[in-house]
């Protein structure tokens, strides 16, 4: 069967233990991050997710030369 260009492919999203395992900070500092915008992010009631090609994009961001 062929996939359906109209539905987007699925993507993992990331918890937030996972985004500061990666980032090496505390989960408090990661969903503050979350919470105030600054790391765009999906809610589901009380749970935040993150996608991976936004936590990439922080990380770029944040990058200091």
């Amino acid at each position: 069967m062929a996939e359906n260009p109209s539905i987007p492919p699925r993507v993992e999203l990331l918890k937030i233990d996972e985004v500061a395992r990666v980032l090496k900070i505390s989960k408090t500092q990661a969903y503050r991050l979350a919470q105030n915008g600054t790391i765009p992010n999906v809610r589901f009631g009380s749970l935040v997710r993150i996608r991976p090609d936004d936590l990439d994009r922080f990380i770029s961001d944040h990058r200091s030369e």
